[in-house]
């Protein structure tokens, strides 16, 4: 039986840090047992259903729970500043990147 797995969510986390538009997203990732929770805002329904599939492919991964919601950028943009402390920077492939 698979437990919980760091070396999963981190594959999934890196991976989704690659989509070009994730960068507005507030995603929180979560697993065990090889079912991946992805859980928080993204901009646009076709932006959840890529990183959902994205989050599919990795191994590891034998199920994804798809909690992603819907909201306007602006709203996902402040959502990431509070959570960042009101920095409008974010760790993207290790390097900071500013928001447009």
């Amino acid at each position: 039986m698979m437990g919980v797995d760091s070396s999963v969510t981190a594959r999934v986390i890196a991976s989704l840090l690659g989509h070009p538009r994730a960068g507005a997203s507030v995603i929180e990732v979560s697993h065990a047992r090889g079912i991946v929770a992805l859980t928080g805002a993204v901009e646009s329904d076709e932006v959840r259903e890529a990183l959902e599939g994205i989050a599919r492919r990795q191994e590891g991964v034998r199920d994804v729970v798809n909690h992603l919601r819907v909201v306007p950028r602006r709203w996902a943009r402040r959502q990431l500043m509070l959570r960042t402390r009101g920095s409008p920077f974010h760790l993207n492939k290790g390097r900071s990147k500013r928001f447009d």
